[in-house]
């Protein structure tokens, strides 16, 4: 249900950015979400589509698919441009 720190960071962030964000009480013009909530939750994204849902889940599918068969290498980049191979 939750997300870890840095990438709720990251979301957070760019609607701090944003013009639709209100600083002082923290939400969205937009969809009206209380955003320090909204951006820690996998399954929220927002709706003008300037960051989207979490994809632990399917990253650990991919990964379990390639130890089992051992064929092929993928590299996944996240939000802070780190680079991991599996």
């Amino acid at each position: 249900m939750w997300i870890d720190k840095e990438y709720a960071q990251a979301r957070y962030n760019i609607c701090k950015s944003c013009n639709n964000f209100i600083p002082a009480v923290h939400l969205c013009r937009q969809c009206g979400c209380y955003m320090k909530l909204k951006v820690k939750l996998i399954s929220a994204e927002c709706l003008l589509k300037k960051w989207g849902k979490y994809a632990v889940a399917k990253l650990d599918t991919v990964k379990k698919k390639l130890i089992k068969t051992n064929k092929y290498t993928i590299k996944v980049q996240d939000i802070n441009g780190n680079v991991k191979k599996y």
